[in-house]
């Protein structure tokens, strides 16, 4: 089993289609469509011969599809606990083991192999060399792309990973990158990190970048509000608050002309943002129509997009301080 997004990028047999953590059956709707036809919303259309598995509704099994096939069950697991070691390997290989098992194998039902060439890889300028990228990981920023991880690394940057909720200090760095997550979720802890938070202003006052996303950027707020009510101070490096909805509030595919370069990624959220900043610019959907709000304050760079680094490498590099 694979990411969508590593699909082009590696040398894969692909046997049978499984669409994770769709939340509601307009979703699989959406991805198996009207006529039975697979496809993903984003834009990955599942070449002829490619059993579609299903969706995976989040803690449900795998429901079986019109015409498709009994695929198993498999269990969701929050992005935030994927660290991207062994252990995740092995639990996505024993998840496509059982895919294959339950299929039989068989030809008539999985249908023929599908292969995909491997484009060819452009060469990535080391334009970050000789620069330190800290990265906050942890159960509260756990949404992160290997793939931006690996681009920032092909750049040239030395990558200095920390964790918030363990009281980890800011490593020296040039440049800091606060991903996605579930913030909130932990926000009494993180709310007592003012010595973080002290940290990262005196990294933006020294004019040295900061790129937030999504759970990052509602870190930098003034105060996060959970579902509860509870209000919890965070960084304040932002004016404004984010505040917990108890409905999904965005979802789908992005692209946005920063003036770095234009980078494109996705959003999915459960909170707005009430703040008076007013954005740099905002991304575009793809199929036409106003995306998400993003931010420049001093050497900060916010909003709710959660970039995909490989996309425009150059671009990146200049986000993190390149030709500064």
């Amino acid at each position: 089993m694979a990411p969508c997004h590593q699909l082009g990028r590696q040398r894969l047999t692909i046997r049978g289609a499984v669409v994770g953590a769709v939340e509601v059956e307009r979703q699989q709707r959406v991805v198996r469509g009207p006529d039975h036809e697979d496809r993903v919303e984003v834009g990955l259309r599942v070449a002829d011969g490619v059993a579609h598995g299903g969706g995976l509704l989040r803690g449900q099994p795998l429901a079986r599809p019109p015409g498709g096939i009994e695929a198993g069950r498999l269990q969701i697991v929050r992005t935030a606990r994927l660290g991207g070691g062994r252990d995740d390997e092995r639990l996505l290989d024993a998840g496509g083991r059982r895919f294959l098992e339950e299929a039989g194998q068989r030809r008539g039902a999985i249908g023929e192999p599908v292969h995909f060439a491997a484009p060819a890889a452009a060469p990535v300028p080391a334009l970050l060399a000789g620069s330190r990228v800290a990265i906050a990981r942890d159960a509260a920023y756990g949404f992160i792309y290997p793939a931006n991880v690996d681009t920032l690394r092909e750049l040239g940057a030395e990558i200095r990973f920390f964790s918030p909720l363990a009281g980890d200090a800011l490593p020296a760095c040039d440049a800091l990158w606060l991903p996605g997550g579930y913030p909130e979720l932990h926000a009494t802890v993180l709310s007592t990190r003012r010595d973080l938070w002290q940290a990262l202003a005196s990294h933006v006052a020294a004019g040295r970048p900061l790129l937030a996303e999504c759970g990052g950027m509602m870190s930098l707020f003034d105060e996060v509000v959970d579902r509860a009510g509870e209000r919890h101070p965070l960084a304040g490096l932002l004016p404004g608050r984010a505040v917990m909805q108890q409905r999904l509030a965005a979802l789908g595919m992005q692209v946005a002309d920063l003036p770095e370069g234009q980078l494109s990624g996705h959003t999915f959220h459960y909170s707005r943002s009430d703040t008076p900043l007013a954005p740099l610019c905002r991304a575009r959907r793809p199929a036409g129509g106003d995306g998400e709000a993003i931010y420049r304050h001093g050497s900060i760079t916010a909003s709710y997009v959660h970039f995909y680094f490989a996309g425009n490498p150059p671009a990146v590099a200049r986000l993190f301080g390149a030709g500064a």
